[in-house]
């Protein structure tokens, strides 16, 4: 086990930075804050849950992100983003759907 200490950031990102002037939070700005977390909070992790559609939704093509947040995109530029920034992105999955569903998003 690692000595490493975990400082986590957990966010409905509905209620984060809008930019794209919906009004509702996206991914991309939470990619846009990424140095502000970093500094102010001193994270190394983020949790973006997946409860009732909020990062994913039973989409035609099995698991999507919502389209208010982003698209698969969006999700992959926030998580090299951090990566660069050794900060960890973690997706919190409630499973409604079919392994193959899942699989098809992580591919």
């Amino acid at each position: 086990m690692s000595s490493e200490s975990l400082y986590v950031y957990e966010k409905n990102s509905f209620n984060f930075l809008d930019t794209n002037g919906d009004g509702i939070g996206d991914l991309n700005g939470i990619s846009q804050r990424l140095d502000y977390l970093r500094l102010q909070f001193n994270i190394n992790t983020i949790f973006l849950r997946c409860l009732g559609g909020y990062i994913c939704n039973n989409g035609p093509r099995g698991v999507e992100v919502a389209p208010q947040l982003g698209n698969i995109e969006t999700l992959n530029q926030l998580i090299k983003q951090a990566n660069q920034m050794n900060i960890k992105v973690e997706v919190i999955i409630i499973l409604r759907t079919s392994i193959l569903a899942l699989l098809k998003i992580l591919n």
